[in-house]
């Protein structure tokens, strides 16, 4: 995504589940992310750090 331009994503995941809005990505995308870190707070809110896979792993 981006030419490799972007070395790390980090996601809030909310305890929501809505219906409809803006896509975070474009459908069919396909790109393999790592999890480097999770943290979870105290309202449920789930932080995860992701990062590309590299060409080869």
């Amino acid at each position: 995504m981006f030419a490799g331009m972007i070395d790390e994503y980090m996601l809030m995941i909310h305890p929501l589940v809505l219906g409809s809005g803006r896509r975070l990505f474009p459908e069919r995308l396909e790109l393999p992310l790592t999890l480097i870190d999770c943290a979870t707070l105290p309202a449920g809110i789930v932080i995860a750090t992701y990062e590309p896979q590299k060409q080869g792993r």
